[in-house]
């Protein structure tokens, strides 16, 4: 109907055509102006950088790392590249990079969590749960996570997962112990005969064998734990080898 009314009426439809036409150039015109103002002046300049999830790297290292302040525009911020940046860190296993008009860059890291230090014959390493290698350590430092028996196996690398078996099924067993059952052990050895052996700091010993069966053994092993914090009882060692007949005695050494 709209449009036989301007068929009917030429000016009516000559009216509507310069409308649009003006329309038309006025979003032109803005576009223009919002694309000169983003891109050449400073009015979405990079003046503000958010660092989050920084724990054990320093907020100013990772705004350093990342690069972010060779760039001053935050709508041409190559965010990628910058992501890539933080990636090369061992300590960061994820980030994310977010721009909050007109002037803020958000830095958010994901770092690892360390687990356990891996002692190769006094060299010591600090794993995350995936065995992933963040750091070379002093065995003085870290005191308050497991220290787990490396071995004569090769010294690994740092940024790059364990190859050794026996180790990355250890890590893994301590991985999937709850922070409260695994806080109590000092030391573990995964190349004693009998499978995976830890050392609490109390000193008892804890014979977990192979990693198979890991919720039961954790059930098991917390339980009587908690019984023998409990009752103040004087502990040798914990056998969970067989799970249906746990043993509590005295060491065997």
């Amino acid at each position: 109907m709209a449009l036989k009314r301007l068929k009917r009426h030429p000016e009516m439809r000559s009216t509507f055509t310069k409308v649009l036409l003006v329309v038309l150039l006025i979003f032109l015109a803005a576009g223009t102006t919002v694309f000169v103002l983003a891109f050449y002046t400073d009015t979405c300049s990079v003046r503000n950088v958010v660092v989050k999830g920084d724990n054990n790297l320093d907020a100013a290292y990772i705004r350093r790392e990342s690069g972010v302040d060779s760039y001053k525009n935050l709508i041409t911020l190559p965010v990628g590249r910058i992501e890539s940046n933080l990636k090369q860190d061992p300590w960061i296993e994820d980030v994310k990079i977010s721009r909050r008009l007109l002037h803020t860059v958000n830095i958010e890291v994901r770092e690892r969590q360390p687990i356990a230090v891996i002692d190769f014959n006094g060299a010591g390493f600090l794993v995350d749960g995936n065995s992933y290698v963040i750091k070379k350590v002093n065995l003085t430092e870290y005191k308050s996570i497991v220290r787990i028996y490396g071995g004569n196996t090769s010294v690994p690398m740092v940024g790059c997962a364990l190859d050794q078996r026996k180790i990355k099924e250890c890590v893994a067993v301590m991985s999937k112990m709850p922070a409260e059952l695994r806080g109590p052990i000092a030391l573990a050895n995964p190349f004693d005969g009998r499978g995976q052996v830890f050392v609490c700091r109390s000193g008892f010993k804890i014979i977990y064998g192979t990693i198979s069966d890991t919720e039961k053994k954790n059930e098991v092993m917390e339980a009587i734990m908690l019984d023998i914090k409990s009752n103040h009882r004087r502990v040798a060692y914990l056998d969970l080898r067989v799970l249906d007949s746990p043993v509590i005695g005295p060491d065997e050494e």
